[in-house]
């Protein structure tokens, strides 16, 4: 229920503590892992914090500033999240357990991908996109092990992916 995000103005000479971003209250006293901020431009970035409740689900919130992070606006909740990446203000994609969303308006609303060409039952560990049609993604068959990890890539925005490792 408490965020550890510090900030600096002074090139890192001291830091403070963020004290005004809010957690949704359906997620009171969840443990929160606060992740690095994605910066879009030099006054635009966005802050994904993975969520565990005590009931044992976990989601990933999506947080955004449009002021070099002097405030923080949530956007959106995505139940299950791995990673996320944003490519423009606009533009962003997260890896869920066992799925793939696609967002084209700053991550308030999600889209199911079809991910062709990756098997039903992969479990995603990474997402990362170049442009609106480059990306990869990091996956595994067994999310147990984590093995083997899988790397497949696009070239058309993620309805059709490759593998290209092993």
């Amino acid at each position: 229920d408490y965020f550890y995000l510090h900030y600096t103005e002074d090139g890192g000479a001291t830091w403070s503590l963020e004290t005004d971003i809010s957690l949704p209250s359906a997620l009171s006293n969840a443990m929160l892992d606060v992740w690095q901020p994605i910066f879009i431009s030099a006054s635009s970035a966005y802050l994904p914090v993975r969520a565990l409740s005590f009931g044992g689900e976990d989601g990933l919130l999506i947080y955004r500033s449009d002021d070099y992070g002097q405030t923080w606006t949530f956007q959106s909740y995505v139940e299950n999240g791995r990673a996320v990446d944003f490519i423009s203000l606009d533009e962003g994609w997260i890896a869920t357990n066992l799925a793939l969303y696609h967002s084209v308006d700053g991550g308030v609303t999600w889209s199911p991908m079809p991910a062709a060409g990756i098997p039903a039952g992969t479990s995603f560990l990474g997402i990362d996109f170049y442009d609106s049609q480059h990306g990869w993604v990091l996956a595994t068959p067994d999310s147990d092990t984590w093995e083997p990890l899988i790397f497949y890539r696009t070239t058309d925005g993620g309805e059709n992916w490759e593998q290209v490792l092993p």
